[in-house]
């Protein structure tokens, strides 16, 4: 996960990374910034009162990675996001 997340920030890109449950973000969100401290992060999830500007500010490149639920992957198209890494497959 860090090296591909790495790899998409350095092309200059920007990373989705999908968790099954709204209970699993803040987990999520702890790792990636214990493992890439440089990482400007954000999350969402419906239901979140500032969901909208959220995710406009990652389409204007503010942060370069969002952890979200399966909302963020449906439907919302941002040139700049290449990667997605969905955590936990199997809990889908």
């Amino acid at each position: 996960v860090v090296s591909s997340v790495r790899a998409e920030l350095a092309r200059g890109g920007q990373v989705f990374y999908v968790v099954p449950r709204i209970e699993a973000i803040n987990r999520e969100v702890l790792t990636l910034q214990r493992l890439i401290p440089e990482l400007k992060i954000s999350f969402a999830y419906g239901g979140i009162r500032d969901l909208e500007q959220r995710i406009v500010d990652f389409a204007l490149g503010k942060v370069d990675l969002m952890v979200s639920t399966t909302i963020m992957e449906n439907g919302i198209d941002i040139p700049n996001v290449n990667t997605i890494i969905v955590q936990d497959t199997q809990l889908f």
